[in-house]
């Protein structure tokens, strides 16, 4: 508001000293330069000021603030200047919790591609790269550090949402003719269609501790479950399928996880099964269009009320991020807690090691990607 005030006199070509008066009265009633970001309680570290995340503005498969493997994050986002003036870019910023005060990120950019959806392991960091030629999976080695390579980049296909595993490497391939392969290119290099059945359609792609899930089916209304050591998939169609479908999915050691959406009300059902037996699956919580991230230590998720999971704004008060220790959630025991006490919304959690969290944060009036190495607990 001050700064469009002083652009606009500017514009007209006020005196300095009206300018001097305008800028006084801003002043007086403490509207001071870069107001904004000094209001509210922030408790957090910024590790991506002011970003544009991909998944909003194009629709890319991540929901969480951040990738997290060990001390490595990665953030894809978009270019917001870019953005206003009527073009576009997506890039990804790599860093390290170990040194959030040193000069330790790293921006993974080409000139004319987007680069979205990226995914790591201890040794790479694997991601889409979109470009007027084609849709293909390149890596950068070095947790993110080294050259971008081309990894799988076929003419006939678009290869999209690629997940890294232990030198694993599992894939979406799309084919002109809407058919949709999971694909797994394994460390030593052998690959293998995941889904040679005709037909497939296949999208939110997991992999971890030796399994691959996605969402199956033109209505993402089944989850599957492939076992790459034994080469089986199980299959599970969600309930109320004609409203509600799969959104994202992950793993624990021993447990899947996902999410359903209903398109009729807007709610968000959390579910679980172990990953030996589909069958055996269980509500969690519910809440409004929410994302959530789990470890073998911790669930968490942003609560929603149903206006804003419908789209309304109702407040930063009512979206904030709880967690609770998984293993007491899957038993329906979990007592949620806070993760940060700060003033602005807390949408898209990502968990890391230990109590590691990141998020995105309005609290400086813009949208940030903030973390924290403990769990604020009570905000009392």
């Amino acid at each position: 508001m001050r700064n469009a005030m002083a652009l606009a006199a500017k514009s007209l070509k006020v005196p300095g000293d009206d300018l001097a008066v305008i800028r006084k009265a801003f002043d007086t009633h403490g509207i001071v330069d870069s107001w904004e970001q000094q209001a509210g309680t922030h408790d957090g570290t910024t590790i991506g000021a002011r970003v544009l995340p991909a998944y909003e503005v194009y629709g890319g498969v991540h929901e969480q603030a951040a990738q997290i493997n060990g001390d490595v994050y990665a953030i894809s986002h978009g270019d917001a200047i870019a953005w206003d003036r009527g073009g576009a870019a997506f890039n990804i910023t790599v860093g390290r919790f170990s040194k959030l005060h040193g000069n330790a990120e790293h921006e993974i950019a080409q000139d004319d591609a987007y680069l979205l959806n990226p995914s790591l392991d201890d040794d790479r960091i694997v991601f889409t790269r979109i470009t007027a030629d084609g849709i293909g999976i390149y890596a950068a080695g070095n947790k993110g550090q080294g050259a971008i390579k081309k990894l799988v980049d076929d003419p006939a296909a678009d290869e999209t949402e690629p997940v890294t595993d232990h030198g694993d490497l599992a894939w979406i391939r799309t084919t002109p003719d809407g058919e949709q392969d999971v694909m797994l290119r394994r460390a030593d290099g052998t690959t293998v269609n995941v889904t040679p059945e005709p037909g497939t359609r296949a999208g939110r792609l997991a992999m971890k501790h030796g399994s691959i899930a996605w969402a199956g089916g033109a209505d993402r209304s089944y989850v599957r479950l492939y076992d790459i050591a034994a080469g089986t998939t199980q299959s599970k169609r969600i309930g109320g399928f004609l409203f509600n479908s799969v959104g994202d999915i992950q793993f624990t050691s021993d447990r899947i996880f996902w999410r359903e959406n209903s398109s009729l009300f807007g709610s968000t059902n959390f579910m679980s099964a172990p990953l030996n037996d589909l069958a055996k699956w269980a509500k969690l919580t519910g809440t409004y269009l929410a994302q959530f991230s789990v470890s073998d230590n911790y669930f968490a998720y942003p609560t929603y009320d149903a206006w804003s999971g419908l789209g309304a704004w109702s407040g930063p008060d009512k979206i904030k991020v709880q967690v609770a220790g998984t293993a007491d959630v899957v038993a329906g025991t979990g007592a949620f807690s806070r993760a940060s006490c700060s003033s602005g919304a807390q949408p898209a959690p990502s968990l890391g090691d230990g109590q590691r969290v990141a998020w995105l944060d309005t609290t400086a009036a813009d949208t940030d990607v903030v973390t924290r190495a403990t769990f604020a607990g009570s905000c009392e």
